[in-house]
C-alpha cells in the first residue's frame, strides 16, 4: 500500500508542478518520460497485486505520453495507440518487466 500511495503522490505532484510551471509541451515530454522511468520498476516489482500493477502501469503509460502526444498533435485513434504501444515497451523494458512472475 505504501508503493501505491507514493505512486499516486508522485504523479499528482508532478502534475501540479508542470502547471504550476507552466511547462511547454515539448518540456513536460521530457519531465514526465524521466519520471515514468524512474517509476516503472517500482510499479513493476513493488506492487503485489497483479491487477493494480497493471491498472497503475497502464496510467503511467498514458500520463507519460500524453504529452508527447499532444506535442505532435497526435488526436487520431491509430497514432496515439502507436505511441501507447512504445511507451508502454520502453516502460516494460526500464521496469525489468519480464523478470516478475505474471501469473
Amino acid at each position: 500500500m505504501k508503493w501505491i500511495t507514493i505512486y499516486v503522490l508522485t504523479v499528482a505532484l508532478s502534475l501540479v508542478l508542470a502547471l504550476t510551471f507552466s511547462l511547454r509541451y515539448s518540456q513536460a515530454t521530457l519531465f514526465f518520460g524521466a519520471l515514468a522511468l524512474l517509476l516503472a520498476y517500482p510499479v513493476m516489482h513493488r506492487i503485489p497485486q497483479l491487477n493494480l500493477t497493471m491498472g497503475l502501469f497502464a496510467g503511467l503509460v498514458v500520463v507519460a505520453s500524453f504529452p508527447f502526444r499532444k506535442f505532435f498533435q497526435l488526436d487520431d485513434f491509430l497514432p496515439s495507440t502507436i505511441v501507447m504501444c512504445v511507451y508502454a515497451g520502453i516502460l516494460f523494458v526500464a521496469g525489468l518487466g519480464w523478470k516478475r512472475s505474471w501469473k
